[in-house]
């Protein structure tokens, strides 16, 4: 069995994607951009190919529920939006375990945006080997473990090896 990845939560009115891929060269200073908005530490915490390849669709970021809310991420993220005359509504989504966002790239928003999911989980451990190529991505490998041990599972730990 295969699972394909393709989850861009933002679109324009015309239905296409709005936002872009982001290069590796920019994930770094991006999620350093995400660390100051939120107060989060999140350069520890990329998950699965996260800045490993040439480009990536959307960045996944490990969040700790033990140190902010869904509810109190998205109200800072929605003050950001507010301040730069944006509708939260079309740069912040929730889903599952997720808190998505429209983030602008490096933090300039004259270099696109890239979708940036903060996933909650109360305990994680990755070990992630860059060179290779797993069939099913971070993603489907949290939402897998959430349904297998529902949303106040004490540890979520798994290899990509």
């Amino acid at each position: 069995m295969y699972i394909k990845e393709g989850g861009n939560v933002f679109k324009d009115a015309d239905g296409a994607i709005a936002t872009t891929r982001i290069n590796q060269t920019d994930v770094k200073p991006t999620v350093q951009w995400l660390e100051q908005l939120t107060g989060l530490p999140l350069m520890d915490n990329m998950l699965g190919s996260t800045g490993q390849k040439p480009t990536s669709g959307d960045l996944d970021l490990a969040v700790d529920p033990k140190t902010i809310g869904k509810d109190d991420l998205v109200a800072k993220l929605t003050k950001w939006a507010e301040s730069h005359g944006f509708d939260p509504k079309e740069w912040i989504r929730k889903s599952g375990v997720s808190v998505h966002f429209k983030a602008p790239i490096t933090g300039r928003e004259d270099q696109g945006y890239i979708q940036t999911d903060f996933m909650f989980v109360e305990t994680l451990a990755i070990m992630c080997d860059s060179d290779t190529i797993s069939l099913y991505t971070t993603n489907h490998l949290l939402v897998f473990k959430q349904g297998l041990y529902g949303t106040n599972y004490e540890s979520f730990c798994y290899m990509l090896s």
